[in-house]
């Protein structure tokens, strides 16, 4: 009867260590998941931001288009700040610049050729979006680049310059 007495009080240190075995794999599958929950977050808040910074970029372009084309002004870097919207962290660099002046073939009419870049950041240097390193993890940039032109035709100016 002592041998049975001893056995059991051998095996009593078993169930401990398969606890512990079993808390340790749960701890570490709960880490697991909450990183890739974190990860998967970022890549959703990224995903929004580089949406609202296409966004900005796309409004400063046609904010540079309404210029040149209703106001007749094309000059240099212009920043475009988003204040009182839901674009408000961002800031568009835009840029036009005529690249052509060209006559038609088939008439006297002249056609003038511009670019208007237009470069949205949400952390911008300066008060611009131009020639920046990105400096943080939740920096985004984006691009948008337009080209238009204007005509005078018969020796009648249009609004642009």
């Amino acid at each position: 009867m002592t041998s049975n007495r001893t056995l059991s009080h051998c095996q009593s240190g078993v169930s401990i260590i398969a606890a512990l075995f079993l808390l340790l794999l749960f701890a570490s599958l709960a880490i697991y998941m909450l990183w890739i929950t974190s990860s998967m977050h970022r890549g959703v808040t990224q995903d929004v931001l580089g949406a609202q910074a296409y966004q900005a970029a796309r409004s400063g372009a046609e904010w540079g288009l309404y210029r040149l084309l209703r106001d007749g002004q094309c000059a240099g870097e212009t920043p475009v700040v988003f204040s009182g919207s839901g674009l408000m962290n961002f800031t568009a660099s835009v840029t036009c610049r005529a690249t052509a002046n060209t006559k038609e073939l088939d008439s006297s009419t002249s056609v003038k050729v511009y670019e208007i870049e237009s470069i949205a950041c949400n952390h911008p240097v300066g008060g611009s979006c131009r020639s920046i390193a990105a400096n943080g993890a939740d920096y985004v940039e984006r691009q948008v680049r337009v080209t238009t032109e204007c005509m005078v035709d018969n020796g009648i100016p249009a609004a642009c310059p």
